[in-house]
């Protein structure tokens, strides 16, 4: 099935901004008394953004997920693809902080270059830089003996050049061996507690977490108010001990109340766990405890975004909008986006009016048409995108992706046509205009346009998963060149294989070809994914193509109660005769 919206789903429901919360507003908000007033630094500030505020949210979210399960290049490309963007910083950071944790050296040089490029003041990441590629060429041998001279010659600096260790180990792809250097290098300093932190760092890395925890406790016995190493302790900690690591955080906290990162860690943990009232009292005594932190004013506010707590989230914001917050007009935006998702429409309308020219400027103008659009009023929509445009034309293109997405959801594929042909004359190459115009043209049945513009956002974008989706279930739908369709919904599938629109593909190929149960087992992937009327409609068709017509007409008269007015489904029945 091609994807039910182009762009970005519900923050609210997908948690989006607790996903992206440390990118927002940086990544340690405890750490950061000091506001961040990036208008005032580097060319972050001179430049806008060319995303919207709800595609950079998901866009990190995308990285974050791709970082936790491993896959590093995909999280540090669309990290990288963000910076690029947004000339933010603390985004080229992050995609840094990614690639040397997996290794993957050349891209941590590219993201670090661009973090320097972005920040050009920024001491940490000229040095991050330098640490880099400086004798990039060194063999682990050779960069042991440099470190070893180095702890030996400057013995007033042992401890701060122990905590390089992890980064500088971190270009060789051997867990184990970096393992065994950290443990020689540190062997002659195990009284200083930096030499246990690095080496619970390596054995995590090369996942001994047990011996990972043990040097963290080791640190923590040298120095046992030192909060990097509670975390560490927390991080390391497997899923068996997951209940005990959080009630040593809370210790650590409630021994060390300016702990503020192991304190929001242990709230965040609270929160996953759904210990909601829990959560919420220890926000409130953090945040008595550090009344000026603004960050973590933030950090907690998006905390009650997860726990549903909106109102606590929107009164945080709005203080912090009253103390003179420097993303002043980030927090507008997303002060609307709460006050919408309460269905205070009127009010979160103004919120995005209030949006000057600037970073934010065009998702707040995005949010305002989408909102319009929801209430029935297209056109006015349309005005709103239209003004926005010519009040700041640099971000006219990504204004035209919004109106041809809402034109295609207002079932006016001729109309979304037109504005992408304009967009694709400003910018031949978007991937986001090839795809939607694509998706837009197959309703008009030009169908051979369509494949060109798919094929060429494959060709500009190997990794557009959706692009080799949307090919192979226009083939697959229509019935045809099914051997050609297969290569292509794999390829997909290997790109996204937990993605619904895609299983449900598949399993409809299944269903062509006429291998039912395969088809189950795809569809029934699918349907655990997402609970959705087309997926639902083509269960019902394999089960009563496998002969199952019981089952088929009771999956159907489910659907139909949750999905009463859908065309699919009241097609599916009518041809099925429910």
């Amino acid at each position: 099935m091609p994807p039910k919206s182009m762009l970005t789903p519900s923050f609210i429901k997908h948690a989006v901004l607790l996903a992206g919360s440390c990118i927002l507003l940086g990544h340690s908000a405890a750490h950061a008394d000091a506001p961040r007033d990036h208008a005032a630094k580097g060319r972050s500030a001179s430049r806008p953004a060319t995303i919207s505020s709800a595609q950079f949210l998901y866009q990190a979210l995308l990285g974050e997920i791709a970082a936790r399960r491993g896959a590093a290049s995909t999280a540090v490309a669309s990290y990288l693809d963000l910076t690029r963007k947004t000339h933010d910083p603390r985004i080229a950071r992050r995609a840094t902080e990614i690639a040397l944790q997996y290794r993957e050296m050349a891209l941590a040089a590219e993201a670090a270059r661009l973090w320097l490029e972005v920040e050009p003041e920024s001491q940490t990441a000229l040095q991050t830089v330098t640490a880099i590629t400086a004798d990039s060429n060194q063999t682990p041998a050779e960069l042991e003996a440099s470190i070893k001279a180095q702890l030996e010659k400057q013995p007033g600096k042992r401890g701060v050049i122990l905590l390089q260790i992890p980064q500088l180990l971190s270009r060789y792809p051997d867990p184990a061996a970096n393992r065994g250097i950290t443990n020689r290098l540190t062997e002659p300093y195990l009284k200083l507690p930096e030499a246990h932190y690095v080496r619970g760092i390596a054995a995590a890395i090369a996942q001994d977490l047990a011996g990972g925890v043990a040097e963290a406790n080791a640190a923590l016995a040298l120095r046992p108010d030192w909060e990097d190493a509670a975390i560490l302790r927390w991080r390391a900690s497997p899923a068996e001990r997951r209940a005990d690591a959080a009630a040593e955080l809370r210790a650590f906290g409630e021994a060390n109340p300016k702990a503020a990162d192991a304190r929001l860690n242990y709230i965040r943990w609270l929160a996953s766990e759904k210990r909601n009232d829990e959560a919420q009292k220890a926000a409130d005594a953090l945040l008595a405890d550090s009344p000026e932190n603004n960050d973590l004013r933030y950090a907690i506010a998006i905390i009650r975004v997860e726990t549903g707590d909106l109102a606590g989230a929107e009164q945080l914001m709005r203080q912090l909008l009253d103390r003179g917050y420097p993303e002043a007009d980030l927090l507008r935006l997303l002060l609307g986006q709460l006050v919408e998702e309460q269905k205070r429409f009127p009010e979160a309308l103004n919120l995005y009016a209030e949006v000057p020219i600037g970073r934010h400027f065009a998702a707040a103008a995005d949010r305002q048409a989408r909102l319009l659009f929801k209430q029935g009023k297209l056109a006015d929509a349309r005005r709103i995108l239209s003004s926005a445009a010519s009040r700041q034309p640099d971000s006219t293109v990504q204004l035209q992706l919004v109106e041809a997405d809402l034109l295609r959801q207002a079932d006016k594929p001729a109309e979304s046509f037109e504005v992408l042909e304009l967009t694709l004359v400003l910018e031949p190459d978007n991937t986001d205009a090839l795809y939607m115009s694509a998706m837009v043209a197959e309703p008009l049945k030009k169908y051979d346009l369509m494949e060109e513009r798919l094929r060429k956002v494959m060709a500009l974008k190997p990794d557009y998963a959706q692009a080799y989706n949307a090919l192979g279930y226009s083939l697959t739908e229509r019935n045809l060149r099914l051997d050609e369709a297969e290569p292509l919904l794999e390829k997909a599938l290997s790109l996204a294989p937990e993605d619904a629109a895609i299983l449900d593909s598949v399993a409809w190929l299944r269903f062509r070809q006429g291998k039912f149960d395969a088809a189950k087992e795809m569809i029934l992937r699918a349907m655990a994914k997402l609970e959705d009327a087309e997926i639902l409609s083509h269960y019902v068709e394999i089960l009563y193509a496998a002969g199952d017509s019981q089952t088929a007409r009771s999956v159907f008269a489910s659907a139909k109660d949750k999905f009463p007015d859908n065309h699919l489904l009241r097609a599916v029945g009518q041809r099925l005769g429910f």
